[in-house]
């Protein structure tokens, strides 16, 4: 993952989520961009949570993340069925991809 020169932040990732959601909003209703959206943020907040509360000498109390990762995981049982099944396609094809430049 390259990161930005001065800014330390991911910016690819930045830029082709942004370009999916704008081709999610354009082709789809918006209603249903947003909860696709909502997905990725909360599977993205709940993994960085749980790295979170993995770490050795945490910055803050264990319960924060802890906290932080059962309310991603609720959150994400309120989405539509429609943002689960395109937000895993999604991941699917992103860990299919990682895996295929990583092998290279």
């Amino acid at each position: 993952m390259k990161l930005h020169p001065k800014h330390s932040v991911p910016y690819n990732a930045i830029l082709v989520f942004g370009l999916m959601m704008t081709i999610f909003a354009v082709f789809t209703d918006l209603t249903r961009a947003v909860a696709i959206s909502n997905f990725a943020s909360l599977l993205y907040y709940a993994i960085a949570n749980y790295a979170a509360f993995r770490l050795e000498k945490p910055m803050f109390p264990r319960v924060v993340p802890v906290l932080g990762l059962t309310s991603c995981v609720l959150l994400l049982f309120f989405l539509a069925t429609d943002a689960w099944i395109i937000g895993s396609i999604a991941l699917l094809a992103g860990i299919a991809y990682y895996y295929s430049v990583k092998n290279r």
